[in-house]
Parts: structure tokens; sequence; C-alpha cells
């Protein structure tokens, strides 16, 4: 015999098909939850930020367009955790998780050269919005160099 008058445990730990979708309550919960931990996160490294005297920014949701992004190759970007997230052709912002490191201070000093600009500058980020700046280089178009007619070389001869 069926019980019809399940229990508030039974409901909130079923795996029916209510358990699996977004409109459960363990699914809601869940996802409040990831966006209170993210909310802290972002919070202590503003505060971090402030405290070192460095600017701060949010990648999630903040526009990047892809000429910023294509401005460092994915693979250092990677190595320095840096990512270019914004440049108009007079301003530069490069964003890391640690913006003042050799690497990325010499990254922004050779993207300043070859852009011929004065006033770039890196702000601090967390691992969180380092890894949706990285994520968005899947966006980027791949460029393959393309070749009219037979390539013959050396080694196939």
């Amino acid at each position: 015999m069926t019980d019809i008058n399940p229990s508030i445990s039974d409901l909130l730990h079923s795996k029916g098909a209510a358990g699996t979708d977004d409109t459960s309550p363990e699914a809601k919960f869940e996802k409040k939850q990831r966006e209170i931990q993210a909310h802290d996160l972002e919070r202590m490294t503003s505060g971090r930020a402030a405290a070192a005297g460095l600017p701060y920014v949010d990648l999630n949701g903040f526009p990047i367009g892809q000429e910023a992004l294509a401005l460092i190759d994915e693979a250092e970007a990677r190595r320095l955790s840096v990512v270019c997230f914004f440049f108009d052709g007079v301003h530069l912002r490069l964003a890391s998780t640690d913006p003042l490191s050799s690497g990325v201070q010499g990254k922004l000093r050779e993207l300043e050269a070859k852009l011929m600009i004065k006033n770039g500058e890196a702000y601090l980020i967390s691992q969180r919005s380092l890894d949706h700046g990285l994520w968005l280089y899947n966006s980027l178009p791949k460029i393959k160099a393309v070749s009219a007619g037979v390539e013959i070389t050396e080694a196939s001869l």
C-alpha cells in the first residue's frame, strides 16, 4: 500500500521527475547557495583590491570584446593568469588574480609599447572571474593558414 500523505523530507529527497529539473526545491536551494558563495568571493576580492590600492572588476557579465581578448594569446593568458578585458584604442585594461606579478606587468608594458598607448592598467579579479575570462577564448575564431596548391616539403621528398 502506498502512503498518500508523504512527509516533507520525502518530498525534498524524492528522486522523481520533480527532483531532476531546475524548479525543484533542492535545485533552487543549490543555485542560491552558489550565487551567495560567488557574491561572497567577489566581495572578498574587492576588499583585497581596496586594501592593496588596486582597481577591481568582476568579469562575470562584463562585455568583453573579441578584439581585446585576442590581444593576449590563450596559452599565455592561462600561463600568466591574465585576460585583456578592455581596449578601445586609447585605454588598455588587463585583469589578473595577481596584477602586480612581473609577468602581468611585463605583458602590460609589452602591449602598451605594441599598441602605442600610455595608460594601461591591471585590475585584480577573483579566480571565478579569471575562469570566466579564459572560457571566453572558446568564442574566438580559430584562424588557420591557407595554402593554395600543393605544398612539398624537403622531408617528403
